[in-house]
């Protein structure tokens, strides 16, 4: 009878072995809660989530579109108009132009030169030149050319910060 008992019990697992097992079947068991927990949030939110009505904003959608179609299409027959109106002006103004008034906007002299001589005139240009490959902002660009001119030519910059700033504007686009 012993020799059968212990025939018997050697193929059973040792008490330490099973409490391992009991406590990772304890594991699993309390992350498959975690997990249907989850599942059922999920499943709360895409419920939530089919029951939306979105037909409004399909409805919104739909309408911007049909505007957005019609604006482009009439921005493409003005710039059709307008292509022709210039066309048109440039054939009528064919007409050969004096060699005085040949100059182009770009070329004629800025305002802010007004209230400069000749000297005056390319020290300035020459100082805003000398910012242009810096990363100035217009402010910074002024003081620096009130500074390098001082005195009253410098004021002339500093009280005129729309003009002088237009002609730094100008420098820039050219350069």
């Amino acid at each position: 009878r012993l020799a059968t008992f212990e025939e018997a019990t050697t193929g059973l697992a040792a008490a330490e072995q099973v409490k391992t097992m009991a406590g990772q079947v304890n594991d699993v068991v309390e992350s498959t809660a975690v997990i249907k927990g989850t599942v059922d949030t999920l499943k709360s939110s895409v419920e939530q989530t089919a029951s939306v009505d979105i037909t409004g904003l399909e409805k919104n959608i739909a309408e911007l579109q049909s505007e957005l179609a019609s604006v482009q299409q009439k921005a493409e027959e003005a710039l059709q108009t307008a292509t022709k109106a210039v066309a048109q002006a440039a054939q009528q103004s064919a007409a050969p132009v004096p060699a005085e008034k040949a100059q182009t906007a770009e070329e004629e002299e800025h305002r802010i030169f007004s209230y400069f001589d000749g000297a005056d005139k390319k020290k300035v240009a020459d100082l805003v030149a000398s910012t242009l490959k810096k990363d100035m902002s217009y402010k910074q660009v002024m003081d620096f050319v009130a500074k390098e001119l001082g005195g009253n030519k410098g004021k002339i910059i500093t009280s005129h910060p729309s003009l002088s700033k237009d002609y730094i504007r100008q420098c820039r686009r050219k350069g």
